[in-house]
């Protein structure tokens, strides 16, 4: 998935709802918009410090080498 400005909170929040019942969340890139990436970064530590979300950005040409942009929070407790 690409992020930018005009879908992060779009795809943030769906990342929320589904690890509602999860441990761990994560939001996973395989880009992040450059011309205005300092602004979804900014948006996407705002919304993981808030819900505890990581963000890795994934390297579809070698997944092993991919970065962990932003830690993620584990949930001790959990939605049923």
């Amino acid at each position: 998935m690409k992020y930018n400005r005009s879908n992060v909170r779009e795809c943030f929040f769906q990342a929320v709802s589904n690890s509602s019942w999860a441990h761990f969340g994560y939001l996973v890139a395989t880009e992040i918009n450059e011309d205005k990436q300092r602004g979804v970064e900014r948006e996407f530590q705002m919304l993981c410090a808030l819900h505890g979300i990581g963000v890795i950005l994934l390297n579809p040409q070698d997944p092993g080498n991919s970065q962990t942009l932003i830690p993620v929070r584990e949930r001790t407790r959990i939605d049923w």
